[in-house]
């Protein structure tokens, strides 16, 4: 028989320190996923805020390439509302004048679903994309041009919902909630200025190319367009207004 296993246990034998040691290198083992998930998540928000700020400060120096810049790296992993950084990169490409760069950006802060803010994404494609056919109609290249203005148009009319407004009078709609708090007075007003906008210069090109009116008449309306056009544009305040709205919301 073996007398081993009824002698009592001899705590001398064990190594106390080792088998803390053991006990942390386990307990480092098993906490150490979320102990790197944390410094990444509290890295990217420090850098998050930290970029925003630098590329707010250059673009109110007008430095829109340094303010793309400190934005594109928050586009890689970014998982703290991702459309903010493709709306301020398409607001700098937009004051550069960078119209086709801005269209992407601005697309792409939709395909990420901002959801209430959707309202202030649309407004700047729309915005953009007046632009990049104003440019084909001083290019002459009215068949684009057309489509351009067609496709700001439907933009302007897919905005309805999000901004609950009717763009075809100006007025708010009762959304989903019972209540306008996803746009403001000034955005409202913005698209249903573009919409009529947007539709009278589409028209204008449309009787420009299918030869409608004799030539002074078309002189005429060129000139009587030209003026009406100039009227029609937002205003500077309201240009200003609206970029106050983007500060604010880059900040949020």
């Amino acid at each position: 028989m073996n007398n081993d296993l009824h002698r009592p246990f001899d705590l001398a034998k064990l190594d106390f320190e080792k088998i803390r040691l053991r006990r942390r290198k386990r307990l480092l083992l098993f906490t150490s996923p979320l102990i790197i998930i944390a410094c990444v998540v509290g890295i990217k928000w420090v850098s998050l805020s930290l970029f925003t700020t630098l590329s707010n400060d250059a673009s109110k120096r007008g430095d829109y390439d340094s303010a793309i810049s400190w934005l594109q790296p928050l586009t890689l992993a970014n998982f703290i509302k991702p459309y903010i950084v493709y709306y301020n990169i398409g607001t700098a490409e937009f004051q550069k004048s960078d119209y086709d760069s801005a269209e992407k950006s601005f697309r792409r802060s939709l395909e990420l679903r901002p959801g209430n803010d959707e309202c202030s994404v649309r407004l700047n494609l729309s915005l953009t994309l007046e632009k990049q056919a104003d440019l084909l109609v001083e290019a002459d290249d009215i068949d684009n041009a057309i489509v351009k203005y067609d496709e700001t148009k439907a933009v302007v009319l897919d905005s309805q919902t999000p901004c609950e407004v009717d763009v075809t009078t100006g007025l708010a709609t009762m959304g989903a909630t019972g209540d306008t708090e996803k746009s403001t007075d000034e955005q409202r007003q913005l698209l249903y200025e573009i919409y009529k906008r947007i539709t009278e210069k589409s028209d204008q090109q449309k009787k420009q190319r299918n030869g409608d009116g004799d030539e002074d008449n078309n002189n005429d309306d060129d000139g009587s367009s030209k003026e009406q056009e100039d009227e029609n544009m937002p205003s500077d305040e309201q240009l200003e207004e609206l970029e106050e709205q983007n500060k604010d919301q880059r900040q949020e």
